[in-house]
């Protein structure tokens, strides 16, 4: 991805000819909407609340000067880079398309400069929570439908507190823990509210937002106390969701949703309401107003929180040296996945999985 920085700084120099200093469309390169990222809304629903007086829209126009300085300010962060490169199975070209994407978002949206007083009703509403973390140090965050309001806000706002939310649950991930864990109580939805024409656009936005421009930082999805009549809208918003991020998401009854989440969120994390011993108000994200902007909020987390969260190590770490070997026996059950990240000084290093039944692991590892 890198390496096409000249290329795009080419593309920009020849658009901005053109254009005699036009906006960010390309206009000889037609865009896969699969890969253009979020929509900057123009056209929004009925149903959807009316925009808070003084509240300034989301631009739907930015320079190329400012795409290009957005793109200068990620593409030192290796980490972002690979998020993208995962997000499209390491094809280069699909990738660049979507990192493109996302310097454009971002420059609009500008994610990181958001005030409290862009989002007063995704404030209001409370709709994420973040509880605490799992027992792999991932960010644990509580959704219920039961509070959020559609009709009290427009689309440029939801957009906002979609990427607020964001900004925050990633600036508690740790090095060891680069993923969230989301439970989505479902018990409050109801079609009239939350099926409609708007709503569903927001629904969209949500999964568009997380998908194309946070992608790959969802570890789990739990939804819980869902209502017969959600099925009906599931069937409209499931084909929005990549497949493979599909397959992180459960619905869980009432006689499995204790134990299915206590296996992976401690009891002293999870809620009363759910099976666990937390109180059910907790979010270890609730500042005092002073501290809601997202810059003030992103710098508590980093100061405070982190730290806390920092200092637990992975389940299991080990130094190996040149032309050292190291066989880790790991038992996992149907639907658990093993993740490792090896860092290296020097070469490289020859990873090799080997999966056996139980019954055959000896067999197995000779």
């Amino acid at each position: 991805v890198r390496d096409r920085e000249a290329q795009a700084q080419a593309d920009a120099d020849a658009e901005a000819e053109a254009e005699a200093g036009g906006g960010s469309k390309d206009d000889g390169d037609e865009e896969d909407p699969a890969e253009a990222g979020a929509d900057v809304p123009q056209v929004q629903a009925e149903g959807g609340g009316q925009a808070v007086a003084g509240v300034p829209p989301i631009p739907t126009y930015c320079s190329n000067a400012e795409v290009e300085a957005q793109a200068r300010s990620m593409i030192k962060d290796d980490g972002a880079l690979l998020r993208f490169l995962r997000a499209r199975d390491f094809d280069v070209a699909k990738a660049y398309k979507m990192v493109k994407a996302d310097f454009k978002w971002r420059v609009l949206v500008r994610p990181r400069e958001i005030k409290a007083s862009m989002i007063p009703e995704g404030l209001r509403q409370h709709l994420i929570r973040c509880v605490g973390f799992d027992k792999e140090g991932a960010p644990v965050c509580i959704l219920v439908s039961g509070n959020w309001e559609p009709d009290k806000h427009d689309l440029d706002e939801y957009i906002r507190t979609i990427a607020y939310n964001m900004e925050l649950i990633t600036a508690a991930m740790s090095e060891n823990a680069q993923q969230m864990t989301l439970v989505f109580d479902m018990g409050g939805w109801s079609f009239k509210r939350h099926g409609g024409g708007f709503a569903m656009q927001c629904t969209n936005q949500l999964i568009k937002v997380v998908q194309h421009h946070y992608p790959t930082f969802l570890k789990k999805a739990f939804l819980i106390n869902v209502p017969t009549i959600f099925k009906i809208a599931w069937k409209v918003i499931s084909p929005w969701i990549d497949p493979r991020t599909r397959e992180k998401v459960f619905f869980l009854g009432k006689d499995e949703m204790a134990e299915r989440l206590l296996e992976l969120i401690p009891a002293n994390v999870l809620e009363t309401t759910f099976g666990g011993e937390a109180d059910p108000t907790t979010d270890i994200f609730a500042f005092p107003p002073e501290e809601r902007d997202v810059d003030k909020a992103r710098a508590r987390i980093i100061s405070t929180i982190r730290p806390q969260i920092d200092q637990v190590p992975p389940k299991h770490q080990v130094a190996v040296p040149a032309r050292g070997k190291h066989v880790l026996d790991v038992r996992v059950n149907e639907g658990q996945a093993v993740e490792w990240h090896a860092h290296t000084t020097d070469k490289d290093c020859d990873i090799r999985t080997f999966f056996a039944l139980v019954h055959d692991a000896e067999e197995a590892m000779e």
